[in-house]
């Protein structure tokens, strides 16, 4: 006979079913890219790689969808806005800072101009609230999309309440309603 221990029931902290939706998604984006840097030569081939991503860019705004979802599925009840915005800097912050410091070095060894404010910006990650142009894209340019969802982690505690009190059909009324 075996024994049940009674106590609360594990949290789920991953949910491995999307893996599959991230792969396409980055699919989607990879092939969007490849299609407009014409990394093709052959035009009908060009021609086909353009046609079939050309909704690739919406991969970028299904990653951001689906990391919120994961973000507000995963949330901790106890959790203070400090110690998750803490636990969001430290997810991205240590690649970003490594990967804005070698895009900067390989920029200067090719003796590219730096524009001070603009790296400055990019290493807070306020390049895309930044309406300056060269702003957005600079160092590394990829970082916009950290940019962004920095925006988004430091929004989320304090939508995360009102989402929670929300009865069902208002969030999927919104769900219905925004696109």
């Amino acid at each position: 006979m075996t024994s049940v221990t009674a106590g609360p029931s594990p949290v789920l902290s991953r949910l491995p079913s999307l893996t599959g939706l991230r792969w396409i998604a980055a699919l989607l984006v990879y092939g969007f890219h490849a299609a407009t840097m014409r990394v093709v030569a052959e035009p009908d081939q060009q021609a086909v790689l353009s046609k079939v991503f050309t909704l690739g860019l919406s991969g970028v705004q299904f990653f951001f969808i689906l990391s919120g979802f994961v973000l507000v599925w995963s949330a901790r009840p106890e959790d203070s806005k400090r110690a998750f915005w803490r636990r969001r800097a430290a997810k991205i912050y240590p690649n970003h800072i490594l990967m804005w410091a070698v895009v900067l070095l390989v920029g200067l060894w090719f003796t590219d101009p730096v524009n001070l404010r603009a790296a400055v910006t990019n290493l807070f990650l306020l390049q895309a609230w930044d309406p300056t142009p060269g702003h957005f894209y600079s160092v590394n340019t990829v970082s916009w999309s950290l940019s962004c969802e920095l925006f988004f982690y430091f929004c989320l505690p304090f939508a995360l309440p009102l989402i929670r009190r929300a009865r069902p059909w208002m969030l999927w009324l919104v769900v219905v309603a925004v696109p």
